[in-house]
């Protein structure tokens, strides 16, 4: 299912709806509605555009798992060892978000979701990947990581916009990508807004996220599809909301991403 097919479709990096029984054990806040992997940080929720509140629970280790739990846990894992590694590059058509951008949160996930969203179907989407990963940031926040392996973690970037196990996901799969290619597409991108989730606020005020330089953003944006079909030219617009994690200042020099948590699109007009 590519990135922007589903009416009101919505993506969450997880692995199932029992992946919510996980989440008192694993990530960092319950998603009221959705799901959330336990290998990755399912911190906050997005409903259309809109935040939902949660509550901040206790995390755990594998050991205190059910089996139903260990299991949806090991395919996970399993699922992210299958992502191949990426090589970081960039590119003409994908340069690195620039420096001025990387000093700010706000700005660097607007520049970051405006990049990762203007895809042009007609260039080779391993570009488009190999650009994530050279933007690519870890944390080290328990609850950021969740239950992830250690050598699997520099591969969170780029599976979060790629795995759409429950719905469609930031970069569409590669049989989709050259189907829009053979239909020359490619897309706009205008950011709407963007903001720092409340329950992810909540959860720095409370002293609950101990690496100093993680943080969120909910990045709302519109973005046009164009296609040519039997020489017809037709665009389509879509809502998208995006949250990502962020890992920047004082920990590293500038932002960079280390996660999409959720991701929604719902086609407009």
């Amino acid at each position: 299912m590519n990135a922007l097919t589903g009416m009101s479709a919505g993506r969450k990096w997880g692995v199932g709806s029992t992946v919510l029984a996980l989440l008192a054990l694993i990530v960092l806040a319950v998603i009221v509605t959705g799901h959330a992997a336990p290998t990755s940080a399912g911190h906050v929720a997005v409903n259309g555009s809109s935040p939902t509140a949660a509550t901040i629970p206790p995390t755990s280790s594998p050991g205190s798992l059910a089996a139903e739990q260990q299991s949806e846990l090991e395919q996970s894992i399993n699922r992210l060892r299958a992502v191949p590694p990426v090589q970081p590059a960039t590119s003409a058509r994908y340069a690195a978000v620039s420096a001025q951008a990387r000093q700010q949160p706000d700005l660097y996930a607007a520049a970051f979701v405006r990049q990762l969203m203007t895809q042009d179907y007609r260039t080779d989407r391993k570009q488009l990947l190999a650009w994530v990963q050279s933007e690519s940031a870890q944390s080290t926040d328990p609850l950021v990581v969740g239950l992830t392996p250690v050598d699997l973690r520099g591969r969170m970037a780029v599976a979060s916009v790629q795995d759409g196990v429950n719905g469609p996901a930031p970069v569409p799969t590669q049989s989709d990508w050259a189907d829009l290619a053979r239909r020359q597409g490619h897309t706009t991108v205008q950011i709407q807004r963007v903001i720092e989730p409340e329950p992810w606020a909540s959860a720095v005020a409370n002293g609950q996220i101990t690496d100093p330089g993680v943080t969120a953003r909910q990045v709302d944006a519109d973005v046009t599809l164009q296609t040519t079909d039997q020489g017809k030219a037709t665009a389509v617009h879509y809502s998208v909301a995006l949250v990502v994690n962020l890992e920047g200042p004082p920990v590293r020099g500038g932002y960079g991403f280390v996660t999409a948590i959720t991701y929604n699109v719902a086609a407009v007009g």
